[in-house]
């Protein structure tokens, strides 16, 4: 591969070195066009037999019609070689109707999911004060991944949308898995809710939590260190967001939502209600009476 490489460089300096006829004279080639060895886009799409390759642009300080106009007037303006061209944007089709019905279902969308999310902390807290506080705190770690991806310049990338769901799903099952753990202890101590039992219950939901964290961020790693080269274009815009995320999900339901279910969560817990069944209970041996069960003294 050097050796084809470095012939290929040898050509292209005998071509630059080489004569040209115009104009009834000669001239080098090297004075009249720039001969290089340059890289080919990474990813050429096709549309049909045809290779085309995608030019986009940030918009600031008009709006799109008439930066589709300009860009339109400017086209015109180009000669292009044989079978080129230039195909910019058509313009939406969609009704403003059509464009309002979308935007209300899809309103309708996020409302069921954040009820239902609301509906399921409340389940698993025991409380809606803390059902609102988990609710509160789901939006921190999307917005960390949010700022991650404004500031790497991907936050116009499917792949970071689709990791910043990432992000919200295991914040989720984070914060779920916390506070479950809480009420449990909780409901099997019966007593009131103290700091020792709040430290101990989430001392023990957080250590699967933090090896799910760490085997996930060790398994991002390989993206970022290959970088933005063919292949790896989705993970890499990806794989930060999850990260960022990622650290700020188990920061926040590690250390600060313990906290807050001592501070919002009920005193005492509820007397009516049963142990969870995944709450270990003190059995009895069998064939051993109980004390109540024994005469404390027996007649011979």
């Amino acid at each position: 591969m050097r050796g084809r490489l470095g012939r290929a460089r040898a050509g292209l300096r005998r071509a630059g070195e080489g004569q040209s006829s115009r104009g009834g004279g000669h001239a080098r080639l090297g004075a009249l066009a720039r001969v290089s060895v340059a890289a080919e886009p990474a990813d050429i799409t096709h549309d049909a037999m045809s290779p085309y390759v995608d030019v986009t642009a940030r918009l600031t300080g008009r709006d799109l019609g008439s930066a589709r106009a300009a860009v339109a007037a400017g086209l015109r303006g180009i000669s292009f070689p044989l079978s080129y061209y230039a195909a910019g944007p058509a313009p939406s089709s969609a009704a403003p109707a059509d464009q309002a019905v979308f935007g209300w279902r899809l309103a309708s969308y996020v409302i069921a999911a954040v009820i239902g999310i609301l509906l399921l902390a409340q389940a698993t807290t025991g409380s809606w004060r803390l059902a609102l506080l988990v609710l509160a705190a789901l939006p921190v770690p999307v917005a960390v991944g949010l700022l991650t991806a404004f500031r790497l310049g991907t936050q116009d990338s499917l792949a970071a949308l689709a990791g910043l769901l990432g992000v919200l799903a295991v914040t989720i099952h984070q914060a779920f898995r916390v506070t479950a753990a809480i009420r449990r202890a909780h409901l099997a101590d019966g007593g009131p809710l103290t700091p020792g039992l709040v430290a101990a219950a989430a001392t023990g939901a957080a250590g699967p939590a933090l090896v799910a964290a760490v085997v996930s961020a060790v398994a991002l790693v390989p993206f970022l260190v290959a970088g933005q080269v063919a292949g790896n274009e989705l993970p890499y815009a990806a794989a930060p967001v999850i990260l960022a995320g990622l650290i700020a999900a188990t920061l926040l339901n590690t250390l600060v939502l313990p906290a807050a279910c001592l501070w919002f969560g009920p005193a005492r817990a509820p007397q009516d209600l049963p142990v969870p069944p995944d709450v270990p209970q003190p059995r009895e041996e069998p064939g051993v009476p109980s004390a109540a069960a024994q005469p404390e003294n027996p007649v011979s």
